[in-house]
């Protein structure tokens, strides 16, 4: 009697997985965004970008991914409002100051090969609290955002000669 329970089992898992996996074949389309910073803090409107890929892309429905490869970036959605932006370098600026003793920053306690590495604990502390992606919904070819809503790119240790985004179109393959 186990031993046919056992047996019914496994074929029904052996059946869900098949569909399982039937239904989730996915089509991925991916994309790199170069960007060079000229200030400290700077903002970089990515929604254009993302809107660019998923026409060339021809995605209807699907997620988008944005993720950035740095530790002192970050990537977040919100309001593109110049009063906003600016009160939100002031609040990182006043939460997590520039000039502190970090031990990110210390050579005795942080090891590294470079000599010249960046005093920059401040700004992998900053990136840490904003998020270093978003993923957002693709609904009849649009990204969808809220009406006061954009994609940011934030520098948060620039200037840099270059830095990267990643774009990733997740979609169903049927």
């Amino acid at each position: 009697m186990i031993h046919n329970l056992l047996k019914l089992m496994s074929v029904l898992l052996s059946a869900m997985s098949d569909v399982i996996l039937e239904k989730s074949q996915q089509t991925f389309f991916r994309e790199l965004v170069h960007l060079e910073t000229e200030d400290s803090i700077q903002f970089f409107d990515l929604t254009p970008y993302i809107h660019d890929f998923i026409s060339r892309t021809g995605v209807k429905q699907g997620l988008v991914l944005a993720r950035t490869f740095h530790t002192t970036t970050a990537v977040c959605v919100n309001e593109k409002e110049p009063g906003l932006l600016y009160d939100l370098i002031r609040l990182l600026k006043n939460i997590i100051p520039d000039k502190h003793e970090y031990y990110h920053d210390d050579p005795n306690i942080h090891k590294t090969e470079d000599p010249n590495e960046r005093q920059n604990g401040f700004a992998h502390l900053r990136a840490l609290l904003l998020g270093s992606d978003v993923t957002l919904s693709i609904v009849d070819g649009k990204l969808t955002l809220g009406k006061w809503q954009s994609v940011f790119f934030l520098e948060l240790d620039g200037p840099r000669e270059k830095r990267t985004v990643e774009l990733v179109i997740m979609t169903s393959a049927k």
